[in-house]
């Protein structure tokens, strides 16, 4: 009599909520995003967009005045693995030009999770690892912000590649794993 072999375990799927509202930047940013100075230079932008119809840029290469550009959103992190994805353009004026992605913590501690500093004029895409922060309340910020008189330009853009659905242009799925 030959075994029976032994059934499979399937395990499901991970479940997953996407944490950023309006990660996409398709409504105004009122109500989801918070400005950190409300006269830097921010805008929703409908060019250069890698997928969907918004993006935003922080900086302008074009303003001459030095300005900090920051948006930020508190999100919660309360499954088992968080990755933020997104699609971003440095474009920068001058050495010295940053833009960063971090967050701070519930003690209000800077977490840097990129922080860059290339003039490559091609976008590209960038997937940060958020699982280690899982069970915190985080306050995500993007920013771009001049050395000196200079305010570089960065434009989020949509991480998901061409020919797939549109997915936000920042996207932080949290997912819990369930297993039987």
């Amino acid at each position: 009599m030959g075994r029976r072999p032994l059934p499979r375990r399937r395990h499901p799927p991970p479940t997953c909520g996407e944490r950023l509202v309006n990660g996409g930047f398709e409504t105004d940013l009122t109500g989801t995003w918070q400005i950190l100075n409300p006269t830097a230079p921010i805008a929703r932008v409908q060019s250069p967009v890698y997928e969907g119809q918004w993006a935003v840029r922080l900086g302008d290469l074009q303003v001459t005045f030095s300005s900090y550009a920051t948006l930020w959103q508190r999100v919660s992190l309360d499954r088992s693995r968080a990755t933020l994805s997104l699609w971003h353009l440095p474009q920068i004026r001058e050495s010295g030009d940053r833009f960063y992605i971090g967050f701070r913590n519930a003690r209000n501690e800077w977490i840097p999770l990129l922080v860059d500093s290339a003039n490559t004029g091609a976008g590209e895409p960038v997937s940060l690892d958020l699982t280690p922060y899982v069970g915190q309340i985080l306050t995500l910020t993007i920013s771009s912000s001049p050395p000196r008189r200079s305010s570089p330009a960065l434009k989020q853009q949509d991480a998901s590649p061409k020919g797939r659905e549109p997915q936000p242009t920042m996207s932080l799925p949290d997912c819990s794993q369930d297993s039987l």
